[in-house]
């Protein structure tokens, strides 16, 4: 179980510093102007015909999914200590699992309103390309619906244990 417990966190803490090292230095690109969208894709939206506030209004949704993500994995990040140290049942573990599927959820969410976001604006065919990003954010809604279970697994489990230390 240790070495699984190692394994995860090795793969997840590499996990995390690529995509914060990604996200930063997307965040570089578009604020620096190096990142645009070509004209010949972009249509009129409630932005009016400026390219900057439409493209800034998705990067916004973007570094929020982006942000949500990282805060998420850091606190599965935080429970494999818990792991680490065999300290299985505590309420501390259930309040990072019920906050972390609830940023995993906030932000399929997010990801979901960005996607259409994107595609309204500089898409020809906008319902041709949400596919797979919907699948993505579907997958992270699964993800962050499975972690609530699992927060409600604990829970559960943390309840007969301390039943049981009490006939003790």
């Amino acid at each position: 179980m240790k070495t699984s417990i190692k394994t995860f966190r090795v793969i997840l803490l590499v996990f995390i510093c690529f995509y914060s090292m990604a996200v930063v230095y997307f965040a570089f690109a578009a604020f620096s102007g190096q990142y645009f969208t070509p004209e010949k894709l972009y249509r009129t939206s409630f932005f009016g015909d400026l390219i900057k506030p439409n493209f800034y209004a998705y990067y916004v949704f973007n570094l929020l999914t982006d942000i949500f993500l990282i805060y998420s994995l850091l606190q599965l990040l935080k429970i494999t200590d818990f792991f680490k140290e065999q300290n299985y049942f505590t309420p501390k573990i259930i309040r990072l699992l019920k906050s972390s599927g609830r940023n995993f959820i906030a932000t399929a969410l997010i990801g979901v309103l960005g996607t259409i976001l994107y595609n309204y604006m500089f898409t020809e065919h906008p319902l041709e390309r949400m596919f797979m990003p919907f699948i993505h954010h579907f997958m992270i809604l699964i993800l962050g619906l499975g972690i609530l279970v699992i927060e409600e697994i604990q829970k559960r489990a943390l309840h007969i244990k301390s039943e049981n230390d009490l006939t003790i």
